[in-house]
């Protein structure tokens, strides 16, 4: 009865032995201690990389992955199908959600899962505007506007273009103005009226994205150039400079010169002249009857405009004792006109009036030359001068005085 009991002992100690032995080969399962990680750029076409985290348990462990499809909070997340490898290649699909990945961990004791966290939201390889374009400059005709492209996402590098349209007054109903590619755009005659906006074209290696600026505020004409004399009346046969600028221009703007000639219809255009940097020009003109002259830009709205008088220019000469000769030069003819001699007095210091000639030839071409010789008797060395007052002088001139001789 004893020895039977010896061996029952025995066996129950080789029995819990096994046991224990089994547990130790067994091991620890695998637990995270620090959650996976995710590396890369959260743009479609980029590659992201899964880092398994920390784990502890028995060696060794393996890792398996599944990739997560996430709302951009990072919730209600969806597995990706066949995205089980470490390393995942955005697609569109995955184009304003986020992405998370899972690990599972395995070793001969069991497994173990973490997650790790979210993504940021994954954004469009192909350009997408983050914020429109903008338009710079005054809303004028003649002044130039830039456009800046505004903020795209997208891969780089982002390649733009530019495309000007005008619009009604509201920024609706726009259509393409043509040629008109560049970042910046001269405000023509055409857009007085109108409004302005830009489209700009983002480009990269996935494709192209659109987005138009804000209008500008209602063009409105340029006001025409400014404009001044060196003086009122000329000479004929003399010049007159006249001089104006252009508000808020700068060098190389051309500027165009008309004039409006007495008895003749409509105005023509007799020079062209340049600005300077500080949007001046200036110009020679020499009337040959009385002119009123006004400056343009191209297409746009004429300035103020001045007149100038002109002068008929009057020549006295000696030609012989008691002789004289007056020549009056113009564009026409001043036959029948009445002239005054006049003669110099040191007692009163005026002129005083001796008599009247009458003119009576011409002589015609591009400058008329009317004639008119007449006797004089007057005293040696007596200054005199002729003068033909408004009232004589021929229409488009007013009253012209001769140089001063001695007699």
């Amino acid at each position: 009865m004893r020895a039977r009991r010896v061996v029952i002992s025995v066996l129950a100690a080789v029995t819990v032995g096994v046991a224990a032995a089994g547990a130790a080969a067994a091991g620890t399962p695998p637990s995270n201690t620090s959650p996976p990680t995710i590396s890369g750029f959260a743009v479609q076409g980029h590659v992201l990389t899964a880092s398994p985290g920390v784990w502890s348990g028995t060696q060794p462990i393996s890792f398996a992955y599944q990739w997560l499809r996430c709302d951009q909070g990072g919730g209600n997340c969806s597995a990706v199908v066949g995205a089980k490898t470490q390393r995942y290649k955005l697609s569109a699909a995955d184009v304003g959600h986020t992405m998370k990945v899972t690990v599972t961990a395995t070793n001969a004791a069991g497994t173990g899962t973490a997650t790790s966290a979210a993504t940021a939201v994954i954004a469009s390889a192909v350009p997408v505007n983050t914020s429109p374009p903008t338009i710079s400059g005054t809303a004028q005709q003649g002044q130039t506007l830039t456009a800046e492209a505004g903020n795209w996402s997208g891969t780089r590098p982002l390649k733009f273009g530019f495309h000007w349209h005008r619009c009604d007054a509201s920024g609706a109903g726009c259509v393409h103005i043509d040629g008109a590619t560049d970042q910046t755009y001269v405000v023509s005659a055409t857009d007085v009226g109108h409004t302005l906006r830009v489209a700009v074209t983002a480009t990269n290696a996935f494709g192209t994205g659109t987005a138009r600026s804000a209008p500008t505020a209602v063009v409105t004409a340029a006001p025409g150039p400014t404009l001044a004399s060196s003086r009122g009346s000329v000479t004929y046969g003399g010049s007159v400079r006249l001089s104006g600028s252009v508000a808020g221009a700068g060098a190389g703007l051309s500027v165009s010169i008309w004039a409006q000639v007495f008895g003749r219809s409509g105005p023509v255009r007799v020079a062209s002249v340049a600005t300077a940097s500080n949007g001046s020009f200036s110009v020679a003109v020499k009337p040959r009857i009385r002119t009123v002259y006004f400056a343009r830009l191209s297409g746009g709205p004429a300035g103020n405009s001045v007149a100038i008088a002109v002068r008929p220019r009057m020549r006295l000469a000696v030609v012989g004792k008691h002789l004289f000769s007056l020549n009056v030069y113009a564009s026409r003819s001043f036959v029948g006109r009445i002239a005054y001699v006049q003669r110099w007095s040191i007692a009163r210091h005026r002129w005083l009036t001796i008599g009247p000639i009458h003119m009576r030839s011409a002589r015609y071409g591009p400058t008329v030359v009317t004639t008119k010789p007449f006797v004089l008797r007057v005293a040696h060395g007596l200054r005199l001068r002729v003068r033909m007052p408004l009232s004589q002088s021929t229409t488009g001139y007013i009253t012209g005085v001769s140089n001063t001789i001695r007699a």
